[in-house]
């Protein structure tokens, strides 16, 4: 049902979404949230124990976006990022790997992309913006990046959001399409119903 191979996995229907939980022996915790209807990707997060502090580790999002924290009574101080700042997210689509980076204010033409180092690098050609990105899941298979596969466009109704993509190597789309079958094999013959309980395959 999971592209991340180990750990003890649950997985529950919620909220339109299939989330499946896995917890790892080192007591790392992984996430993961795909639509009922389109069966895509929706969120990725860890958390990982620390042995340096006692404090519960935050989630870190590896795809979607984080929640805005606004409880006042939220553990530890609210960190809010400034709305100007740029910011990468990684969304999912079914053959390409996909980022949203926001925010971008300079000219469209000063940006460039490429493939460097086994990461992704956006920069400018003025030297006021510079940013590596990594890209987990092809790390986790060994593959190396390739350039000639990297797209980057500008959406044309938000002018400083620059959306950049990557196509998912055939390793990728043979895993992904394997974990759907799964997925689908485990909702198949009833209805999806809020708070069903499914037994995911180790």
């Amino acid at each position: 049902m999971s592209t991340i191979p180990g750990g003890k996995k649950t997985a529950i229907v919620k909220d339109g979404r299939r989330k499946i939980h896995s917890t790892f022996d080192d007591g790392t915790e992984l996430v993961e949230e795909f639509d009922i209807r389109s069966n895509e990707l929706v969120i990725r997060k860890w958390k990982k124990q620390s042995v340096l502090t006692t404090c519960e580790a935050d989630w870190e999002y590896e795809v979607g976006e984080a929640p805005t924290v606004t409880n006042p009574l939220a553990r530890g101080p609210i960190m809010r990022e400034s709305s100007s700042m740029p910011k990468v997210v990684r969304l999912d689509q079914p053959d390409y790997f996909y980022w949203e980076v926001r925010n971008m204010r300079h000219e469209h033409s000063v940006y460039s992309v490429s493939a460097e180092d086994n990461m992704i690098v956006i920069r400018t050609s003025n030297k006021k913006y510079f940013k590596r990105i990594p890209l987990p899941d092809m790390e986790r298979m060994k593959l190396s990046l390739n350039g000639n596969e990297l797209a980057a466009s500008w959406d044309s109704a938000k002018g400083t959001t620059y959306r950049i993509r990557y196509r998912k190597p055939p390793q990728v789309l043979a895993i992904e399409a394997a974990a759907r079958k799964q997925r689908e094999a485990a909702s198949q013959g009833r209805e999806q119903r809020e708070g069903d309980v499914e037994c995911p395959q180790q």
